[in-house]
């Protein structure tokens, strides 16, 4: 499926925006503290032909898919009070056209009572992952991209959400210890296979510093439908629910339920570490994604990377790996053993089959699993421009690939891709 990412600006919030940025300056200047600081990734990649196609790289040289520009306004109102907001332009945000839209990132409230707490409300970025509140500058991360086997572009109904947080922050035996519960309701909304509903959202997390060390414990539980435009999926669930008032094939009704993907319960866990001991810098994330529907697949990814620094130069190395697979046995039995009870016609014991072997093939889609290869150099023109060059290579070992993947061509031709990328980052 095709995820809608984000809260796409129209011109009205735009401009309230512009002269909130540009305006400020003349009229608050003596009642408030502003700032603001842009930043912008011009990249470039294409592949090597092959039938796999990843984040819509193709081998034609591409700017359109990491290329994007934005700024963050954040206004000091006094010492406990404060805001901040996030926007960016870019074209690749999984929707069918490339245009360039506005897209707001985040717009929070601050109200810092005391040191040691910190309460935050308003659009926020769901705290999935390490770089999970800079996932759009470039800049902040050593790779021209995100690893994609923990940063998937299929969570991204997930990465937006209206939330409150309460933050606490203390000292113990020499860790600096932030704590964090949120609240929230995660954005969701349309895609190119269907839309996305989100219940109300709990997330805790834990971040612990020492030196050069730095660990990260997050979870993230919420409730999820999912309604699907595909044609042929809606119409064999429908036939499952038809079907299942026919004795012995009550569990046809089970088959509709689990591929209906209502009122699920999931799980995120993750976890991070980032270890800078002088010139070397080491990043490792695992992440599992978990949910109650026996149909539907959980995932499993990680990635760790290896980078050192001398002089201006930091070449670096990444090993990626995911997987999604489902407790595939048990429906497939439950497939298996469904058999009508009573005498049905010859037309009708058809269907049935038919139903069977769509129900069969469908839950084959959503296994699938990779591993990546990735090695890059990053050159600091200065403190606030960055030059990357990479080469991934994506290896997959099942012929359905993750959502970040698409067939160019036949999905039976072709299981790995290589692509070369470079991009330029920069703050300002």
């Amino acid at each position: 499926m095709v995820f809608q990412r984000r809260i796409e600006l129209n011109s009205a919030v735009l401009g309230k925006l512009l002269i909130l940025m540009f305006v400020m300056p003349l009229t608050t200047a003596q009642a408030l503290e502003y700032d603001w600081s842009g930043f912008a990734t011009i990249g470039m990649g294409k592949q090597d032909g092959s039938n796999i196609l990843f984040q819509e790289f193709d081998e034609n040289l591409s700017m359109s898919t990491d290329t994007k520009i934005g700024g963050q306004l954040d206004i000091k109102f006094n010492e406990q009070w404060s805001f901040s907001t996030q926007a960016a332009i870019q074209a690749y945000t999984f929707t069918p056209d490339k245009d360039y839209k506005p897209t707001l990132s985040s717009a929070y409230f601050r109200y810092q009572p005391n040191a040691a707490n910190l309460i935050r409300f308003g659009l926020m970025r769901t705290p999935h992952y390490y770089f999970s509140e800079y996932t759009e500058v470039g800049a902040a991360y050593p790779w021209v991209r995100l690893p994609t086997s923990v940063y998937e572009k299929s969570f991204e109904p997930l990465d937006d959400q209206y939330t409150i947080d309460f933050i606490h922050l203390t000292e113990f035996n020499g860790w600096f210890i932030s704590s964090r519960i949120s609240l929230g309701h995660p954005l969701g909304g349309e895609n190119g296979g269907g839309k996305y509903d989100f219940d109300t959202s709990l997330g805790l997390s834990v971040i612990a510093e020492r030196d050069d060390l730095t660990l990260r414990l997050g979870t993230y539980l919420s409730t999820l439908d999912v309604y699907s435009y595909n044609d042929d999926l809606n119409a064999l669930i429908a036939g499952l629910y038809g079907f299942g008032a026919i004795p012995g094939l009550e569990e046809f009704n089970t088959l509709a339920d689990e591929l209906s993907f209502k009122d699920v319960d999931i799980a995120y866990t993750s976890f991070s570490l980032v270890w800078e001991p002088g010139q070397w810098a080491i990043y490792a994330e695992i992440y599992n994604l978990d949910n109650q529907s026996q149909f539907f697949a959980n995932s499993l990814g990680s990635y760790i990377s290896f980078l050192y620094q001398f002089d201006r130069f930091a070449p670096y190395i990444v090993l990626g790996s995911t997987k999604t697979e489902g407790e595939k046995q048990e429906i497939l039995d439950l497939i298996a053993n469904a058999s009508p009870t009573i005498a049905l016609p010859p037309q009708q014991l058809a269907i049935i089959e038919g139903l069977k072997a769509g129900t069969t093939e469908v839950q084959k889609v959503y296994e699938s699993a990779y591993d990546n290869l990735a090695i890059g150099m990053r050159y600091d023109l200065s403190s606030k421009v960055v030059v990357k060059a990479q080469v991934d290579g994506f290896y997959a070992r099942r012929n359905s690939l993750k959502r970040d993947f698409t067939y160019a061509g036949d999905p039976t031709q072709g299981r790995n891709t290589y692509l070369y990328s470079i991009s330029l980052d920069m703050v300002f």
